[in-house]
């Protein structure tokens, strides 16, 4: 999936979004774009796609990188990539949305290549500083879970980006 993403350029896109009370109408919709290199939800997935995905990326789009703070040359963007991967998620404020703090974590197929991600925004004002670690961890479980179940089920999911919708043989 995200090496179709790539290939045309296109930006991401929601494909299911629960909305709490608390946030602004309208602030997430079910097949809403979303900029490859900015916000949470995108920013985790770029940081799981192939090295090779990567290098082009950067080839094609250093001067969205660059704007996106995410690096000036390749072996910055690649090491604020590897930094995401390290920790497992990607925690952004007001990248996606003015005044919204985002936390993402990556999903994978059952090969354990990036399909997505599961992440949740709130409004800053409304986020204390001592709750962003148990936000964080209630992400990362939930991702876990989904993680956990994409691993044991086969799907068409399972076939790299190029090869999904085709007919098979």
């Amino acid at each position: 999936m995200a090496g179709a993403v790539l290939r045309s350029l296109q930006p991401f896109r929601d494909v299911h979004t629960a909305v709490g009370e608390r946030l602004p109408t309208g602030f997430f919709n079910r097949g809403q774009k979303r900029p490859l290199f900015a916000g949470a939800a995108s920013k985790v997935i770029l940081a799981h796609l192939p090295s090779h995905q990567i290098n082009k990326l950067f080839l094609t789009q250093r001067t969205a990188i660059a704007r996106a703070k995410l690096g000036t040359d390749l072996d910055t963007f690649k090491q604020r990539l590897r930094q995401i991967r390290e920790d497992g998620y990607c925690k952004t404020t007001a990248e996606f949305s003015p005044g919204i703090v985002g936390i993402a974590c990556p999903v994978f197929n059952r090969d354990g290549k990036i399909l997505g991600s599961i992440g949740i925004g709130a409004q800053a004002t409304g986020l204390r500083r001592d709750d962003t670690p148990a936000r964080i961890e209630n992400v990362k479980n939930a991702a876990q879970e989904i993680n956990a179940l994409m691993a044991s089920i086969e799907t068409p999911l399972d076939q790299p980006a190029r090869a999904v919708g085709r007919a098979s043989a």
